[in-house]
């Protein structure tokens, strides 16, 4: 049997970091904006 341990919360924590760090590096330009709001609405999605 496959004994492999996943740290599934401590991967979901740092994806959701990660993104985060995202949304505040873009631009606030109309783009940037509708992508940010993306990310964000796909992260919630998530957690």
């Amino acid at each position: 049997m496959n004994n492999i341990k996943y740290d599934l919360e401590e991967r979901l924590i740092d994806f959701a970091v990660m993104i985060a760090d995202i949304i505040e590096a873009l631009s606030n330009t109309r783009l940037g904006n509708y992508i940010a709001g993306h990310l964000y609405a796909q992260d919630a999605h998530r957690l």
